[in-house]
């Protein structure tokens, strides 16, 4: 949606509350790839998965991050490799990682110095569940 649109419910997904203006979202995702991909001028985080499972999402990112929302949500997710991911100017939150399932998340070779907080974890969610490697 355009900054001058209405809210609107997205096509072929009953249940999920009117966006507008928002980044990528993905639920019930298996095996989903998600290389060299920038989402821009959206309002809240850049990408938010839900109820996935081996996830992988590499080079990618939003030049316009929301400085109150995350870049990337997860939530219970099983399994997510992230990695050569950019954190741009005005991040305030990179990664936020969120309900009682979600484990096993690897961060390998991202640049996050510009983020105020790389990695934001839920009350549902230890810190244990990510590995982070540069």
């Amino acid at each position: 949606s355009g900054p001058g649109q209405k809210p609107g419910s997205p096509a072929m997904a009953p249940g999920v509350a009117p966006m507008q203006r928002a980044g990528f979202h993905a639920r019930n995702a298996r095996g989903m790839r998600l290389h060299n991909v920038t989402v821009a001028d959206q309002v809240g985080p850049a990408f938010v998965l839900q109820d996935a499972t081996d996830i992988d999402v590499g080079g990618s990112g939003t030049p316009t991050p929301d400085p109150d929302a995350p870049v990337i949500v997860l939530q219970d997710v099983e399994g997510a490799f992230i990695h050569n991911c950019r954190a741009s100017t005005g991040t305030g939150t990179f990664l936020q990682v969120a309900g009682a399932t979600t484990r096993d998340i690897v961060l390998n070779g991202n640049a996050l110095e510009r983020a105020d907080t790389p990695v934001s974890y839920g009350t549902d969610v230890p810190s244990t569940v990510c590995s982070i490697n540069g």
